[in-house]
């Protein structure tokens, strides 16, 4: 089901709705990642890799890290078509449209400012930690979540600029903006019953980051079955 989660030093002034309402239209939990307020719902596609950073292969910093997967997202969205995508100088996270729609002159067809489909777009959202340079929490890919629940935060401290979704740029649709936005109402059964992501987009999207993941950390991944094995404490 739908949820917020908040980094460790997250204010809860990026919640659009009091968290303590009965009417809150989602559960908001406090985490042990860095950032700030960030939705997880369908249609999203988390990694959430552990790995030691300090085995000989890998950078032990966390920036390198971050940039790592900032770089498996885009390489994710390039094998599926999204336009430009990319980062965005001061902004963690993936975007598209970082060199605008190719012929498109956005001002000229929006001369009030209102137009956003060739503004960038925030995609993917990371968060992370480690512990003795082991890495844990990851990144968000939004592969066609509902965008309407972002109106319910200021995602990951950002108001001023659109997020959107792998479905919703290769429809060539404008995103969120969350400033723009005065919030997310109750959450209703028929509004839940009327969101179904794309499945094959899905599919499409989850092997695509698998063969970003191992080509940017240059890893060969296995699959396994069964329940993740556990170690406790430290």
């Amino acid at each position: 089901p739908p949820v917020v989660t908040l980094g460790t030093g997250s204010t809860p002034n990026n919640l659009k709705f009091n968290p303590e309402s009965p009417n809150a239209p989602f559960p908001v939990h406090r985490t042990e990642r860095g950032g700030e307020a960030t939705y997880h719902g369908p249609g999203q596609l988390v990694i959430y890799p552990i790995m030691n950073l300090q085995d000989g292969h890998h950078e032990p910093d966390l920036h390198w890290y971050m940039r790592s997967l900032e770089d498996v997202a885009v390489a994710t969205m390039e094998s599926l078509g999204v336009n430009a995508p990319g980062r965005v100088d001061g902004l963690t996270g993936a975007w598209a449209n970082t060199r605008g729609i190719p012929g498109d002159d956005v001002q000229s067809r929006h001369p009030n400012g209102d137009g956003i489909e060739g503004r960038e777009h925030k995609l993917a959202a990371i968060g992370v930690r480690a512990r003795r340079w082991v890495t844990y929490h990851g990144m968000a890919l939004n592969v066609d979540p509902d965008l309407r629940h972002f109106r319910a935060i200021v995602p990951c401290g950002i108001g001023d600029r659109p997020v959107g979704s792998v479905a919703q740029m290769l429809r060539g649709v404008g995103g969120i903006v969350s400033q723009l936005d005065d919030g997310l109402g109750p959450p209703t059964t028929s509004d839940d019953d009327a969101w179904s992501a794309d499945e094959a987009l899905m599919r499409r999207c989850r092997a695509a980051m698998l063969d970003g993941f191992e080509d940017v950390f240059s890893v060969s991944l296995r699959h396994r079955r069964g329940t993740p094995f556990v170690v406790e404490g430290d």
